[in-house]
């Protein structure tokens, strides 16, 4: 997968100020991350201290509190993480949630993605069809291979399958 950056505003309250910030997407993180100066300078103090897991498997504490995102012009709150001096911004999936976006990893973009409101057991679709349906908007031809190299490795060989042959 392809990484890509994000401008995004960040501000203690809606009103601002906001500040720019480049941060990376990152899907693979819970909470946005953000360098603990950034969101000092803004005002913006920890209210609790979270346990998280990192890419390879520690497990550390980290603090977090609520501030405002702001992406293409709409701010939301959301928790954010204090990162250590100097780290990357990341830009985690809680937030890209909130906002209804997704990561298209091949354009390099968010996307706006429907809100779900369905409880699986009384849904009566496929219970990843809405993915699926998001899948076969995004992806090329030259992608099937890797793809269900991933979805075999994930448990979704079938369901990818079936997607592709459906495409």
């Amino acid at each position: 997968m392809t990484a890509f950056y994000q401008a995004i505003g960040l501000a203690s309250n809606k009103e601002g100020p906001f500040v720019e910030v480049r941060a990376l997407v990152d899907t693979g993180a819970t909470f946005t991350l953000v360098p603990r100066n950034v969101l000092q300078r803004l005002g913006v103090s920890p209210d609790s201290t979270m346990e998280f897991e990192t890419a390879d498997g520690r497990v550390i504490q980290r603090e977090v509190a609520e501030a405002v995102v702001r992406i293409d012009g709409t701010a939301n709150t959301t928790k954010i993480i204090f990162g250590d001096e100097g780290t990357e911004a990341l830009l985690g999936v809680h937030t890209l949630e909130a906002f209804l976006l997704a990561a298209d990893p091949v354009n390099e973009r968010l996307v706006p993605v429907r809100g779900l409101l369905k409880a699986s057991r009384i849904c009566h679709c496929e219970p990843f069809e809405y993915v699926q349906d998001k899948l076969r908007e995004a992806i090329s031809t030259p992608l099937y291979p890797r793809v269900t190299e991933i979805a075999s490795a994930s448990g979704l060989a079938m369901t990818v399958s079936r997607l592709l042959s459906n495409h």
